[in-house]
């Protein structure tokens, strides 16, 4: 399997209707600060390789609240890639605007007797901890989505458990179907991870993705 490169990657999730947030591909110190104008701030700042499968890890991630700490993290996140991983092969870096909302996770995965199945459950470490997903047989209509969203324990959650806000369970059914659209026309993915997807009142967007081919 091969894990494509992240600019592939954007490129198909767009052609796809698969939202994600403000996201900008940098090849240099030079451009960080006018593609962080475009991000906004809070951002985050992440290493682009295409040998790194989990950045957070080994602290190819950061956070940056301000325009002051931008630099001094895109020096970490290179030098702690360097450190851990020193034969990945460094791109660059991706800005991608913060979003608030509950954490889900979405993906795909081709199983050898069924073909592509798609996964649905609480995202972020939840989704290690709880293991609270729900299974579906690729092709996924609109109304399965809406079952898997509702089979899972945490569905309360998504429902605004403890007075808070729903979150907009229609975005969420929109990528789970675009998703299913996705590897229907694409015989040849081998596994999809959107993790997290981040959902509140008004949207989804996935603010992690992983496509591997075959």
């Amino acid at each position: 399997m091969k894990l494509l490169p992240t600019d592939k990657i954007i490129s198909i999730l767009a052609k796809n209707k698969i939202p994600i947030p403000k996201t900008k591909l940098v090849n240099s110190k030079k451009e960080l600060f006018n593609a962080a104008k475009i991000t906004g701030y809070p951002l985050f700042i992440k290493v682009n390789s295409p040998d790194l499968a989990h950045k957070t890890d080994i602290g190819a991630v950061k956070k940056v609240e301000k325009e002051e700490q931008l630099l001094e993290a895109y020096n970490q996140v290179i030098k702690n890639t360097r450190k851990k991983m020193p034969k990945a092969r460094v791109k660059g870096v991706i800005l991608q605007e913060v979003k608030f909302g509950k954490e889900v996770i979405i993906g795909v995965k081709k199983d050898p007797q069924f073909n592509h199945v798609l996964l649905f459950g609480l995202g972020g470490i939840f989704v290690e901890i709880f293991k609270d997903v729900s299974l579906r047989i690729v092709p996924v209509n609109e109304k399965d989505a809406e079952e898997m969203i509702k089979e899972i324990k945490g569905y309360q959650i998504l429902k605004g458990a403890r007075d808070e806000k729903e979150v907009n369970i229609e975005e969420l059914k929109k990528i789970i179907v675009n998703v299913s659209k996705l590897v229907t026309a694409n015989k040849n993915i081998s596994e999809i991870d959107l993790n997290p997807v981040i959902v509140n009142q008004k949207e989804a967007v996935a603010a992690d993705f992983k496509i591997m081919v075959e």
